[in-house]
């Protein structure tokens, strides 16, 4: 009876391990955890981590070239074949008429026609603006043709301002004008221009959205060394509130090279100001012949502005130049610059920015043979004149 028990105890043992055993590999295919989520591939890209909002409006500009909406300022005409009163409208008498078949929009949006009456026009493309007037002409005629075109566009323009040669307000004459067309139209940038430009998008209005949802941060917050920021006014900080009206400034830096080049041709929307802003200065000090402030012009580099200032003295020390530059938030930042390097072409030369401080330091090996120089030079100059009052 022991031996029939024990050997029962053995089985149920031996059944309880097989069925706890794992499935040899290969005999099932093998299944992820329900509770754990693939990454999405994006997550994975680092190119998709980070987009700049210069960027990304640069993408939604490009993408979206449609037509503009009429305007107010902006003359319309228009022309309904076999109706005399639109074809042939009577001059000015107040209600917006131009004279001959040509319309004004009034500042609150709206134009007056003869049969029609008011229209509110603003905010319509003309394909819609056509439209409009075709339901309003049925009940006068079958299938009405209505001839319509913007003659000029008050509405459609940007204000170039700053270092260019001919500021002003400039209009768009196609979807597809870009910020290097309006600074062409504008004359070009001047002799004193930076190598920066501001962009300032026409505001648009948000609808209400929840406070979770604003994709772009905090107000205020700063994206890629001062490519794009968020105004200070910028109502961001109280999401959940509709007709907000949104502003960024987007900083466009062009001395960055190629990269940021391609933002000229971001497409321009009316209402949109382009700011040139001047060069700045540089400020060079210490141990060169003529400490000065130069303006800053294209293409400036610590080796041309130390030039500038005539170059370094003797007892300088030109492997520990210090660049003292303004950050974004207003600290200092110290760069060290070895011109020596960048003289026999080892090292790359360094392009200055607005306000930056260059600090030439001197060289305490070389302060003894300076001293000896100087008083040297001094003796040299002051011979002549002891010669003289000594009769010889």
């Amino acid at each position: 009876m022991r031996f029939l028990a024990l050997f029962g105890l053995c089985l149920v043992i031996l059944g309880g391990c097989s069925a706890t055993n794992p499935p040899p590999p290969g005999d099932q295919p093998s299944r992820p955890d329900p509770g754990l989520a693939a990454p999405p591939a994006a997550a994975t890209d680092p190119a998709a981590l980070k987009v700049s909002r210069l960027e990304q409006l640069w993408q939604a500009r490009r993408s979206s070239n449609t037509d503009f909406p009429i305007g107010p300022g902006d003359v319309i005409s228009i022309m309904v074949p076999g109706l005399p009163d639109l074809s042939h409208a009577p001059a000015d008498n107040g209600s917006g008429a131009v004279g001959g078949s040509t319309v004004k929009v009034s500042p609150e949006g709206y134009i007056e026609l003869p049969l029609i009456g008011q229209i509110h026009a603003a905010g319509l493309t003309e394909e819609q603006l056509r439209n409009q007037l075709k339901l309003r002409l049925d009940k006068y005629m079958y299938n009405p043709e209505v001839d319509l075109a913007v003659q000029s566009y008050v509405s459609r323009q940007v204000s170039v301002s700053g270092e260019v040669r001919s500021p002003g307000m400039y209009t768009i004459n196609r979807p597809n004008e870009t910020i290097r067309d309006m600074i062409i139209k504008a004359g070009g940038t001047n002799d004193n221009a930076g190598s920066r430009l501001v962009l300032t998008p026409a505001p648009v209005k948000l609808s209400k959205m929840p406070a979770g949802d604003w994709a772009d941060g905090p107000a205020g917050q700063a994206e890629d060394a001062g490519e794009a920021r968020v105004s200070d006014t910028n109502p961001l900080s109280a999401p959940g509130v509709s007709g907000t009206t949104l502003s960024a400034t987007y900083v466009i830096d062009l001395s960055k090279g190629q990269s940021n080049q391609r933002y000229l041709n971001i497409p321009v929307r009316p209402g949109d100001t382009i700011y040139v802003p001047a060069s700045g200065s540089v400020t060079i000090i210490g141990w060169v012949y003529s400490p000065k402030t130069v303006a800053i012009t294209p293409g400036l580099t610590i080796l041309n502005a130390v030039s500038q200032a005539g170059g370094p003295l003797f007892a300088a020390d030109t492997h520990n130049i210090k660049i003292l530059r303004q950050g974004p938030g207003h600290e200092t930042t110290t760069l060290m610059v070895d011109l020596s390097a960048i003289k026999t072409a080892k090292a790359p030369d360094v392009l200055v920015q607005a306000n930056d401080v260059i600090d030439v330091p001197y060289s305490p090996a070389r302060i003894p043979g300076y001293a000896l120089y100087y008083a040297a030079q001094g003796l040299v100059s002051f011979a002549p004149a002891a010669l003289i009052v000594n009769g010889l």
